[in-house]
């Protein structure tokens, strides 16, 4: 008899259910053994009891018809035998009796009954008297068992490693304080403050959060740089690290190495505006919201701001803290001590804690009262809360803090590579071809693009661009000027907030006077962070002026448990440094705060942490009047004379440095201290000052620091300034490359020697060494050695022999140019029209006796030579007779004073060749050949040759 397609539906309902039940049993099964099964379930048999019905055939045991069961003996000894679904391949009678048998058996029921259950008799099946219920059962049951069939399997899987990631957390304590910490901590940190937002204007987290890529960071003596400095000078660097060791915020806590623990103190590292706050801020919301993120298993995340706790009492116990951050924390702060391997601690912007850590008296009971510093000093040396894991976030001026803490993990929030930045340039705009050109103004001034790697920088300069673009489009005759300096962009973004933001202009500059002496004392005394006694204490009225309230500050609210206290801060610390340089400007609009241009070079003087080194620049940037030009409008004149003792300071400050860099051993924090001057000089931009200042000043020598595209450009522009030729420019080992030199480029014909050694310049490199629209050139010397040149550089060389004719002094040192190196050179001399080497230095070039026709060459045609250093060469005895030929027959040889050919494999065969150098160069004076295989008598014959001459054989 044929069943119904609604009994149909459910036969195939059961069958689903069934396979699941085989899925289960699959899944229950560990290191090859079948675990004991729970009982057949009644509603099961009931289902295949309810649509059962009709005519039965026999079918293979391996796929049994509904009712059917295969007992399998012995399986579980401690539970009575129970029937399950066939899998043999032996067939047996019909059973009608209970399904007990102690063998292998098909149990299955005679056509037209079913058994209720494995241990029960068959039974007719009754179809007919009750097909809707039959139907509705079959497939309810059906649905019942699929779902908890997947339950279980899901439960009975064992878990990995990489789930864990992504499940949710349990919280370590089920109760109403920690669920409403956790709900604080979850909406605390959803939304964060745009920048330049308006009052009440927040932007959702989740909205804004870009995944940053975070790298392995390298603890460095930095703290005399400013970190947006020394940071920048190796951005380059961490971009490239990021192809071998990049990773993101989730791997934060896996172990550092192969074969080590979870770390328990990991440490970020990153420049103001790069993100530490804004990923710390995602971390909690995550782990808040029940996320698993580590592979440690974190049940509750605490989350304090230094910021904050500024505001805290000075002495207080943990307890006490955490009940001051919140009431609820503080009502389970008991379990959390008693679990402290489950707490995670984010503690964000240590640099903004207003106290160093007192180590030495670091507390461990968290009962007990002490310091704020000693509190944390307890934590982050695990004297206290022993177990728990910390993520501490700070800039790298603070890291002097730790002292000698052992840090599992150092890291550093990396930021825009250039193809970001163009990308978050572009997202500013209205359209790709706007975007475009936004972008191409800010590439177009290394000063600013520098700095765009910062987002929040980034975001500044694009702003201020597209507003004068825009302006443009409406009116013509704006003619828009890209921005030139750091002043020049922040003077224009100034004036961009005025404009939009502040339309009411009475009053501004008093207004803006007073933000500005705050932000100056904030610079001195490291504060970035601002309470209400602080505007009180500077005369500030928020109500007064509207571009301080929204625009220039952002308001920070203390949490829940303390009484609402508002912080304020400028939305990033160039913002404010820029600030605290218009203080001295705008000072006779105040009176009692404002700082003397006497006291603010003092305090840059004596300053030893870099701090002052982004505020100098606009320092003197400000000095300038095309600075005013601009601001002019909405703050009125600079106050009188300021401007003039500035740039006497300056004049002082470079000579004063710029003689203390010559001569050896001289510190580098000399020299950068120089370079900070030169970027001074190009803020001011000023070219009748600038020239003004460097007429003193005959030689640079910055050798030894490493310098940027920035420093590049700022000192190309002061020498291109200066009236004269500079007599030396040293910039040996300052880890130039490419990039550097091309800010260089039109600045290096106006020097006479110029030391490029050391540096990885490459054959691109070294021919921008070449300025081919240079009117005149004053390059007298060139050293170039190491500077990765190859046999194929020499097309380049060929190009800076044959045009710059004043040359006389070309060092290729260690430089592997090889024989067709060698060949091109003297090509090049040969065509040289006027003027001849006087020294040429080929020391470690990988020639070979195949270079001694070329040599031959060389000195015949450079009747002035009289350095020829070819040391560390294969140059043999071969390479030295057909040298010996050229130095013979005139040229260069008559004028020769030293040969140096020490370590070239020369034997005792060479020595007559020798001999007639000797003998041919009537004005040498030193011939070195130590380290060659002579023998006694050769080096006496040698010796012996010429009474007026040193002949070394010294290794």
């Amino acid at each position: 008899m044929r069943r119904s397609s609604s009994s149909a539906v459910a036969f195939e309902a059961v069958v689903t259910a069934r396979k699941l039940q085989r899925h289960d049993r699959r899944n229950s099964t560990i290191a090859g053994a079948k675990l004991c099964r729970t009982p057949s379930r009644p509603w099961l048999s009931l289902g295949r009891r309810l649509v059962e019905g009709g005519p039965r055939r026999r079918v293979p045991s391996r796929h049994p018809r509904p009712g059917t069961h295969t007992h399998k003996a012995n399986t579980c000894t401690s539970l009575a035998p129970l029937c399950e679904p066939s899998s043999g391949s032996v067939l047996t009678d019909e059973v009608s009796e209970p399904c007990n048998a102690t063998r292998d058996t098909v149990c299955h029921c005679k056509e037209g009954s079913q058994r209720p259950a494995p241990s029960q008799h068959c039974e007719p099946s009754g179809l007919a008297g009750g097909t809707v219920v039959a139907i509705v059962l079959g497939i309810l049951f059906p649905l019942v068992a699929s779902v908890g069939a997947a339950v279980y399997c899901h439960r009975r899987r064992p878990r990995r490693a990489v789930d864990r990631d992504v499940e949710f957390a349990e919280p370590l304590v089920d109760d109403k304080p920690l669920r409403e910490y956790l709900d604080y901590l979850r909406h605390h940190t959803a939304n964060i403050l745009d920048y330049n937002a308006r009052p009440g204007e927040v932007v959702l987290l989740s909205n804004r959060f870009v995944q940053p890529i975070i790298v392995a960071y390298h603890r460095a003596d930095e703290k005399r740089q400013h970190e947006f400095i020394s940071r920048g000078k190796r951005h380059a660097d961490i971009i490239a690290a990021l192809r071998e060791e990049g990773f993101t915020f989730g791997k934060l806590f896996h172990p550092v190495g192969e074969g080590t623990e979870l770390p328990k103190l990991v440490v970020l590292v990153g420049v103001p505006g790069i993100g530490k706050t804004t990923m710390a801020q995602m971390i909690v919301n995550k782990l808040a919201s029940g996320e698993r993120l580590f592979r440690a298993d974190f049940r509750v995340v605490v989350y304090i701001q230094f910021r904050e706790v500024n505001g805290y009492p000075d002495s207080l116990s943990l307890r006490d803290l955490f009940r001051l951050h919140h009431k609820s924390l503080g009502n389970v702060a008991d379990r959390v001590f008693a679990n402290p391997e489950k707490v995670l601690l984010v503690l964000d912007g240590l640099d903004e804690f207003q106290k160093p850590l007192d180590l030495a008296n670091a507390c461990s009971d968290p009962d007990k009262t002490a310091s704020k510093e000693a509190i944390f000093a307890g934590l982050v040396t695990r004297k206290m809360l022993m177990g728990a894991s910390m993520l501490l976030t700070t800039r790298p001026i603070a890291l002097e803090r730790l002292g000698g803490i052992q840090v599992d993990r150092f890291s550093e929030i990396t930021g825009f590579s250039r193809q970001e930045i163009k990308d978050y340039v572009v997202k500013l705009s209205d359209s790709e071809e706007q975007g475009q050109r936004l972008y191409d103004n800010l590439e177009s001034c290394e000063n600013l693009f520098h700095f765009c790697y910062i987002p929040a920088f980034c975001h500044i300069a694009g702003k201020v661009v597209k507003s004068y673009l825009e302006r443009e489009q409406v009116d013509a005759s704006a003619g828009f000027a890209a921005a030139t300096t750091m002043t020049d962009l922040f003077s224009k973004y100034l004036y961009v907030l005025v404009a939009h933001h502040s339309p009411n202009t009475d009053n501004l500059g008093t207004a803006v006077g007073s933000l500005a002496n705050m932000a100056f004392c904030g610079i001195k005394e490291n504060i970035q962070m601002f309470t209400d006694k602080d505007l009180k204490r500077f005369d500030i009225d928020l109500n007064a002026v509207e571009i301080q309230k929204g625009t220039f500050l952002g308001e920070v609210f203390k949490s829940e448990a303390v009484k609402a206290v508002k912080l304020y801060t400028f939305f990033h610390l160039t913002i404010q440094e820029y600030f605290a340089s218009l203080a001295v400007y705008l000072s006779d609009r105040n009176t009692g705060h404002s700082p003397t241009v006497a006291e603010v070079i003092a305090a840059i003087e004596n300053c030893e942490d870099g701090r002052y080194d982004i505020f100098q620049r606009f320092f003197a940037g400000l000095a300038s009047p095309h600075s005013w030009q601009i601001l002019e409008a909405c703050l009125g004149s600079p106050r009188n004379s300021c401007q003039q003792q500035i740039i006497e300071w300056l004049r002082r400050s470079v000579a004063k440095l710029a003689d203390r860099t010559q001569g050896a051993s001289v510190p580098t924090t000399v020299k950068n201290s120089l370079v900070s001057l030169l970027h001074c000089l190009h803020e001011l931009h000023h070219d009748d000052t600038v020239r003004g200042i460097m007429e003193m000043v005959a030689e640079v020598d910055l050798s030894g620091v490493r310098l940027s595209p920035p420093d590049c450009a700022a000192l190309s522009y002061v020498l291109q300034s200066k009236a004269g030729p500079l007599e030396l420019l040293n910039l040996e080992d300052c880890g130039m490359t490419e990039e550097e030199v091309k800010r260089l480029q039109p600045a290096l014909a106006s020097c006479k020697v110029v030391r490029c050694g050391g540096n990885d310049l490459n054959d691109a490199g070294v021919a921008l060494l070449l300025n081919k629209d240079a009117k005149q050139s004053h390059l007298e010397e060139l050293h170039l050695w190491r500077c990765s040149l190859k046999e194929s550089s020499g097309a380049i060389i060929r190009d800076i022999v044959t045009h710059i004719r004043s040359l006389k002094t070309l060092v290729l040192n260690e430089n592997e140019i090889g024989d067709g190196g060698a060949k091109a050179l003297a090509e090049a001399l040969k065509e040289r029209r006027g003027g001849c080497l006087e020294v040429l230095r080929l020391e470690c070039c990988s020639l070979t006796e195949v270079s001694g026709s070329s040599l031959r060459d060389i000195v015949r045609v450079c009747e002035r030579l009289r350095v020829l250093g070819l040391e560390d060469n294969e140059l043999g005895d071969h390479g030295v007779t057909v040298l010996a030929e050229g130095i013979k027959q005139g040229g260069g040889g008559q004028s020769l004073e030293e040969l140096l050919l020490a370590r070239c494999s020369l034997t005792d065969e060479s020595a007559p060749a020798l001999r007639d150098i000797i003998t041919a160069a009537s004005g040498l004076k030193k011939l070195m050949l130590g380290d060659n295989n002579f023998g006694e008598a050769a080096k006496r014959s040698l010796a012996s040759a010429r009474s007026d001459i040193l002949v070394d054989f010294e290794d």
